[in-house]
């Protein structure tokens, strides 16, 4: 399932944004608790299975999203707020802007901010809160994680 909604304004707010985003993700009948995540903490393994590692200390995760929402904001090409995967009681989202207009016009990103969800039946997702356990996982399933970048789109 891929569902957007129109966008925000230029000069909305983080907070505001992810309200927003929260409500929208009610209306799709997503949990509203939003976990962040970046490409750093996915793993494909190649057989239809998503590694997530998920630390319990959340503050880390909110302030790079915050970032890098505040960072497209500045470059004036739009922002997308994006809902990956749902688990047990929490949407695992992510925040990405287009590098530039021509990018943003590709992807239909408009100026302001858009809200996402593409939620996908293709993946079984499993979520490791264990650093070790992580890294082993990381290193096995290392070598095709040129696709993980196409999940952050």
């Amino acid at each position: 399932m891929n569902f957007s909604t129109g966008a925000g304004t230029p000069d909305e707010e983080f907070e505001q944004a992810v309200e927003r985003f929260r409500s929208f993700l009610v209306h799709q009948g997503h949990s509203p608790n939003v976990i962040w995540i970046e490409p750093t903490n996915i793993v494909l393994t190649g057989d239809r299975r998503i590694l997530v590692y998920h630390a319990e200390e959340e503050g880390g995760a909110e302030l790079a999203a915050r970032k890098v929402f505040e960072q497209g904001i500045a470059e004036g090409n739009g922002v997308v707020i994006n809902g990956l995967f749902p688990k047990k009681d929490a949407t695992y989202a992510f925040i990405w802007f287009p590098r530039d207009r021509a990018e943003a016009e590709y992807e239909m990103v408009p100026t302001g901010v858009k809200l996402r969800v593409n939620i996908s039946e293709t993946y079984k997702v499993a979520v490791f809160r264990s650093r070790e356990r992580w890294r082993v996982l990381s290193q096995r399933h290392g070598g095709i994680q040129f696709m993980t970048m196409e999940l952050f789109r």
